[in-house]
């Protein structure tokens, strides 16, 4: 593991340390520490930025749910509009490092192909670092014997020295063999390896002098003794600190993958409270940094400027994380802080630390002027900030000078695909996406961004599998559960994508999730718990999608709330058909019916096929023309709607308000009595329909009627009938009123309250169309219902004896104006 990239080694070792740091360390810097993170690690420099996802603690109480709804509705209201079928919801962008501020607006990328990296550029930062990624190491020097002669110094290797003292040595190069007799040497002498040398050396200097420490400590680094040389670095510490010896010191744990001992030993001397301790503070900062541990980063950069108040180094780096953790009134008091000191405040890394805390306070053109003046330690949020400001030409290059400093960048390969893929270029996106899960093979990161690729290409199931693979890497990554529930909902399954959204946000998705969450439960049918999630992604965030679908989910009950959000959408977007449609659907609600042909007119200027202004202009234009009376006999006063109507009986029943309902109660007197409950209208009839409750009507039939009645110059009328008979079938009579006519059977009919309505066909004043439940049954009935005077109502009769009753309730007549 000593020569694997540090970003995927750290990040997986991060969660183990943080828990082992908590459970072995008391309060503050005090206690021990007992860290077993292992892998390679680099504690300098320290990671760049990384977006942190929407802090959702202050809104989630663990084990409830934040979204669920107050309340369930069974439907969308909205009875003559309704809500449009929303497509799918438009692709969710990938969250390059967004401001912490959710109002910052995020500018629409634009980027060319020749803006990217060209072929031969891109191959030499794929092939940068792969090499000497796995480096071999150094074959070590041969060891030699050596038997002293009155000639000289002979070396080799001694093969066999037997009891009369005769040594036989295979002289250096392995050509020969010299054998020396007792009195032919002096002296002879084994080779010593490596460690067995510096034990010697050890114990010679077992109470040196400083220097002494730090010489052999070298000798160590060149005889690739890294523990020994440790060993050597932390004794000249102990006895004098210096910072030349803390970086040595910095060097040797990287080599070793060793942070559990570099806390321990920074710890160990900062309870001698040595001169100088602001740099050891300093540098056990930089190393919970690297571990992912931004709290104890923060608070050893303020200890070492307790001890100096000065320390540049720490105030910048501690306005970089302040900035990254969103406390940004905080990084501004201790930038204000390097601007007022004349030997920090024009360097590298307080430009950085400047260009941080702009591009986390959503000032992304301050921003991009300080970190250009940051060195190659600001490219990559350099780009970041230019890519927010839409220039993904200048992104481009930033990111590219980015992986030339360091190829093992995995954020900034990320980000440099997401450039190609906003010029349209998906095979270098995905080419670039690949390179960062090669260099990065357990971080989820990547793999959602392949997702996203693919998911941008319309490939859905390519998308998925993408994600599924971030998923075995990390089950919280917030993108994936974000894509993945995406896709539920846009193959329909709104159920199993609400479920994959609540995780995404439990994960930190942020305001994206709440958004399609609320585009899920409209779907759902749930308005209320959609109202919730939609009230989540609009508040602070000029994102025009969530609020006209919040404007959508309001519209039912609340008007003028509803027109509120549509117009913050237009605000953010102009052009945003959807929020134009919502508007217009307003309109439409006040009755102003002109108003809302010319805005649903507009809309089709545009969207000639948009489906929901096609009918709310068609609407606006029936409304326009229509007159129409409405029963609920529901209603307190019905006594008022009785003397509406006319009651005709032959000796059948007497017709009731009671429990809510008109209804036809009590035992039938004659086979064929009939009693019908009657209200007038005129020959612009176009619709007659209403709710008949047929559970306890047993035999009986009932249905509704339009008619020609009786009169004196006209002894014989002309009817139309839709009706449930004995048999539980539709059927339709027509003909005139006396003989009755004969009904024909045409389909079962529903089972519960069912809505029948009868309507006259467009084109034709003779034709009439039959609807049970808003389904139309049969095709359409020819009959000659042409008069200045007409009767719609509901009819019933059931056989002799036989007690029954049909509830009635919402009736409903349209007529032409």
């Amino acid at each position: 593991m000593k020569y694997l990239p540090r970003e995927w080694i750290v990040g997986g070792a991060a969660a183990l340390l943080a828990v082992v740091l908590f459970l072995t360390s008391g309060p503050g810097e005090a206690g021990t520490v007992s860290v077993t993170a292992r892998g390679t690690y680099d504690a300098a420099p320290v990671p760049e930025p990384r977006w942190i996802g929407q802090d959702i603690a202050s809104v989630w109480t663990e084990g409830k749910d934040p979204m669920a709804p107050a309340t369930e509705w069974s439907d969308l209201p909205a009875e003559d509009l309704g809500l449009p079928d929303f497509p799918a919801n438009p692709l969710p962008s990938l969250p390059f490092r967004p401001a912490a501020d959710a109002r910052a607006m995020l500018k629409p990328v634009k980027a060319a192909v020749t803006d990217l990296p060209d072929d031969a550029a891109l191959t030499g930062l794929r092939a940068a670092g792969k090499a000497s990624s796995t480096p071999v190491p150094p074959e070590d020097e041969p060891l030699f014997d050596s038997v002293t002669t009155s000639a000289g110094v002979k070396i080799g290797k001694i093969l066999k020295i037997d009891a009369a003292g005769t040594i036989q040595l295979q002289l250096k190069g392995g050509n020969a063999t010299v054998t020396y007799h007792k009195g032919d040497y002096v002296e002879y002498h084994y080779a010593q390896t490596p460690a067995q040398e510096y034990q010697s050396r050890a114990v010679a200097i077992k109470s040196g002098s400083v220097s002494e420490h730090e010489k052999l400590a070298e000798w160590c680094m060149g005889k690739r003794l890294y523990e020994e040389a440790a060993k050597e670095f932390e004794e000249s510490a102990r006895l004098s600190l210096k910072t030349a010896t803390l970086a040595r010191l910095n060097e040797v744990y990287t080599l070793l993958s060793d942070p559990d001992r570099e806390v321990r030993m920074y710890r160990e001397l900062l309870e001698k409270r040595p001169t100088g301790a602001e740099s050891v503070w300093d540098r056990l900062g930089r190393v919970y940094e690297v571990l992912g541990l931004p709290t104890r980063a923060m608070d050893a950069y303020l200890n070492a400027l307790k001890v100096s108040p000065f320390y540049a180094d720490a105030k910048q780096r501690l306005v970089t994380i302040l900035a990254m953790e969103g406390r940004l009134g905080e990084a501004e008091q201790q930038l204000a802080g390097l601007s007022s000191d004349a030997k920090a405040k024009d360097l590298p890394e307080t430009h950085l630390a400047a260009g941080t805390l702009a591009y986390f306070a959503g000032r992304f053109e301050n921003a991009a002027t300080e970190l250009a003046l940051a060195g190659p330690a600001g490219s990559h949020l350099l780009g970041c900030a230019q890519l927010s400001l839409g220039d993904g030409k200048a992104a481009a290059g930033s990111f590219k000078a980015a992986l030339e400093a360091n190829p093992d960048n995995i954020d900034a390969w990320i980000d440099l695909g997401v450039v190609c893929a906003s010029a349209g270029d998906a095979p270098r996106a995905q080419a670039c996406f690949e390179e960062a899960s090669f260099r990065a093979p357990i971080s989820p990161y990547p793999w959602a961004a392949i997702g996203w690729s693919q998911l941008k290409q319309g490939k859905a199931v390519e998308a998925g599998n993408a994600w599924d693979e971030a998923l075995k890497r990390d089950a919280r990554c917030a993108f994936a559960l974000l894509g993945k529930g995406k896709i539920a909902l846009d193959g329909g399954d709104p159920k199993t994508a609400e479920e994959k959204l609540i995780s995404a946000l439990k994960a930190g998705a942020g305001s994206r999730a709440f958004r399609e969450l609320g585009l899920a439960r409209l779907r759902l049918k749930n308005t209320s718990g959609a109202v919730e999630a939609l009230r989540r992604a609009a508040d602070g965030s000029t994102d025009p999608d969530a609020h006209a679908l919040l404007g959508f989910a309001l519209l039912p009950t609340n008007f003028s709330a509803a027109e509120a959000e549509f117009r913050l959408a237009t605000e953010a977007d102009s052009a945003h058909v959807l929020a134009a449609c919502g508007l217009a659907a307003v309109v439409y609600a006040r009755h102003e019916l002109a108003d809302a042909r010319g805005r649903f007119d507009a809309v089709l200027s545009r969207v000639p096929d948009n489906a929901f202004a096609q009918r709310g202009k068609r609407l606006a234009n029936e409304a326009s023309t229509r007159r129409w009376w409405h029963d609920e006999f529901e209603r307190k006063d019905g006594d008022a709607v009785r003397r509406t109507w006319l009651e005709k009986e032959k000796e059948g029943l007497r017709v009731l308000l009671a429990g809510g309902h008109a209804q036809f109660a009590g035992k039938q007197n004659r086979d064929d009595g009939v009693t019908a409950l009657l209200r007038p209208t005129s020959d612009r009839f176009l619709s007659f329909e209403a709710d008949l409750d047929f559970a306890k009507v047993g035999r009986a039939t009932a249905g509704i009627t339009v008619s020609i009645p009786q009169t004196g110059q006209a002894n014989n009328g002309i009817v139309l009938r839709f009706a449930r008979n004995a048999k539980g079938q539709l059927t339709v009579a027509q003909g005139a009123l006396t003989p009755p006519p004969q009904p024909k059977e045409i389909g079962p009919c529903p089972a519960g309250v069912v809505r029948l309505r009868i309507e006259r066909a467009p084109g034709n004043a003779s034709d009439y169309l039959l609807f049970a439940n808003g389904t139309q049954v049969g095709t359409p009935v020819r009959c000659e219902l042409r008069s200045q005077k007409l009767e719609v109502g509901v009819f019933g009769h059931a056989f002799k004896d036989e007690a029954w009753e049909l509830g009635i309730d919402n009736v409903r007549l349209i007529e032409a104006k």
